[in-house]
């Protein structure tokens, strides 16, 4: 027997391969725009690059005239430079003369790092969360059976409880279910429930 065509007059697709060149077509996409934004970042970084202004080479002692001719001190170490707050700001190069792009940048190091810890706080504690009383565990009352009660029209007695053996099935297995009647909170009888 020959498999069914669609309009097109092509062999229909099983919904698994649907899912899965869809999922293939998603993966290429998002690589596309990893591949985009990564060149856009290398491509920025090498023009702020040839726009910094470049450090003079210092003049070597022999060229230097009078007063300036005594012997050079110790190079400078990280915590000593001016303005180098930080080791990941004083790695940068600053405009020379100003302090202003550098507390700038501070200023923005600061708020970003504010800004990522305000949104772990609030990615761990979402607005509908409420606290976990010690009595309360919840790991442990989602592996417990949870019975199923159901009175009358009004809730009136008798009242039906349900549950079954586990929480848990295989696909092909029959779950085993197992129930009680009460009447005024008393289980009644197997034997003595007629009709």
């Amino acid at each position: 027997m020959a498999k069914p065509e669609n309009r097109n007059g092509h062999q229909p697709q099983s919904h698994g391969s649907f899912r899965r060149s869809r999922l293939i077509l998603l993966a290429l996409g998002l690589g596309v725009a990893l591949v985009a934004v990564v060149l856009s970042l290398g491509r920025r970084r090498a023009h702020e690059t040839d726009l910094e202004p470049r450090p003079a080479a210092p003049l070597p002692l022999a060229a230097r005239s009078g007063a300036d001719a005594t012997v050079p001190a110790a190079p400078a170490t990280q915590e000593s430079r001016p303005g180098a707050a930080t080791p990941d700001m004083a790695a940068t190069p600053t405009a020379a003369g100003g302090d202003e792009g550098l507390l700038d940048r501070s200023t923005a190091i600061a708020m970003t790092k504010q800004l990522i810890e305000d949104y772990r706080r609030r990615a761990a504690y979402p607005p509908d969360s409420k606290p976990i009383t010690q009595e309360q565990d919840p790991l442990l009352s989602d592996r417990e059976v949870s019975p199923i009660s159901a009175g009358g029209p009004d809730g009136e007695d008798p009242i039906l409880t349900v549950f079954p053996e586990q929480i848990s099935f295989e696909a092909q297995e029959l779950p085993k279910l197992y129930a009680h009647l009460t009447v005024g909170g008393v289980k009644v009888a197997a034997r003595e429930i007629t009709g």
